[in-house]
């Protein structure tokens, strides 16, 4: 079984989600946002390369076609319980349960070992697992990046032995219907 992060290139928690999985050879993809930036600027290229453009306008549109390519979606905010009080959740959390997509959210004290051991349950028989991390953007929470790297460091770890994270040059699968 591959594991496969996905996101939409944004700054904070999908930024630090990105360079944990590129640091371990976990393969990266997902749909940015149409005009190719995040909130702030362009992509950087190496962010950029592993992601195809939305053919719809608006970081919105970009998440819920990530979410479309993916069967799991980790979402990391400052406090699970006041999760819907961050800006996208909850639109986010409402299409991934109309799409019957898992989702798990987290926090700083979170059990990270569960969820991944609950994500490798999922995996089940399936070739691919691909797990759509995100979160808050940097503006809004400054430690989010690093919280991003922490969550794919734990799927790695609890998912080895089984898992392997052999880069893919195929991008088939991120053909979502829009």
């Amino acid at each position: 079984m591959t594991l496969i992060i996905t996101h939409s290139g944004q700054t904070g928690v999908e930024r630090g989600a990105d360079r944990a999985a590129r640091m371990i050879d976990i393969p990266v993809e997902g749909i940015c946002a149409f005009e190719g930036r995040d909130e702030i600027a362009s992509l950087p290229p190496e962010i950029a390369a592993d992601l195809r453009p939305c053919p719809r306008k608006g970081a919105r549109q970009a998440l819920t076609a990530t979410l479309t390519v993916s069967n799991a979606l980790v979402i990391a905010v400052p406090n699970a319980e006041a999760a819907n009080t961050v800006i996208g959740i909850e639109p986010l959390r409402r299409f991934a349960r109309a799409k019957g997509i898992p989702l798990w959210i987290v926090d700083p004290i979170s059990n990270l070992d569960e969820v991944a051991r609950e994500a490798r349950r999922l995996a089940g028989h399936r070739d691919t697992l691909r797990v759509m991390i995100t979160g808050p953007r940097s503006t809004r929470w400054r430690d989010g990046e690093r919280f991003g790297f922490r969550v794919v460091g734990t799927l790695a770890d609890v998912a080895a032995p089984d898992v392997t994270y052999e880069r893919s040059s195929s991008r088939s699968m991120l053909e979502p219907g829009l």
